[in-house]
């Protein structure tokens, strides 16, 4: 695997990048193709218990929305399954896991996310204990339940984009990694922690 530094989505190979850009291309508009731009891979035999992770930042906010996703999963028929969402607020940083039937967990942050400098995110669905935790920045944020019974069989990756709303997201995306077991609370925050 080759290991690329940066990526400014779509000139490049999605399958040999780290970091992935797409502050150049979110204007919202369908390239010649009539496609969103976006990055996308399919996992296949997830187990029911996993852990995704990663890492975001922005160059710029474009006008008043300071929100993005940070990345999203899709089921068999590439709809909307799971996302996590950040938003800018004056004193704090919001944090939004959604599932089909609504918001899973909205959690806050004391610190105010500015660009140019990275959220590093974990969240972990664990159907043998039925939580689903998520750490941003080395603090556990929220905990909902999760059964695992609704997860579908294969999962497609997301990024860049949130396709129900049809909207291109900005921002940098990197070390993003998913886990084929449940990590737990202090290790995900240990891999969130700047420099862990």
């Amino acid at each position: 695997l080759k290991r690329w530094e940066h990526c400014p989505v779509p000139d490049c190979d999605a399958s040999v990048t780290r970091l992935f850009d797409f502050s150049t291309d979110n204007d919202g508009e369908p390239d010649m193709n009539g496609e969103f731009t976006s990055a996308t891979v399919e996992i296949t035999s997830l187990p029911k218990s996993f852990t995704v992770c990663s890492a975001f930042m922005v160059d710029s906010w474009k006008g008043l929305v300071q929100s993005a996703r940070m990345f999203g999963l899709l089921d068999d028929k590439k709809e909307d399954w799971l996302g996590i969402t950040l938003a800018a607020k004056a004193s704090s940083t919001r944090y939004k896991v959604g599932l089909p039937d609504g918001w899973a967990i909205i959690a806050d942050k004391s610190e105010t996310f500015w660009p140019l400098q990275w959220s590093r995110v974990c969240l972990s669905l664990d159907s043998d204990n039925g939580s689903m935790l998520l750490v941003a920045d080395g603090q556990l944020l929220g905990e909902a339940a999760y059964n695992g019974e609704d997860k579908p069989n294969n999962l497609n990756v997301i990024l860049g984009q949130n396709p129900a709303t049809k909207t291109e997201d900005t921002g940098k995306i990197g070390n993003f990694n998913v886990f084929s077991h449940a990590l737990t609370k202090e290790r995900m925050e240990e891999l969130t922690r700047a420099g862990g």
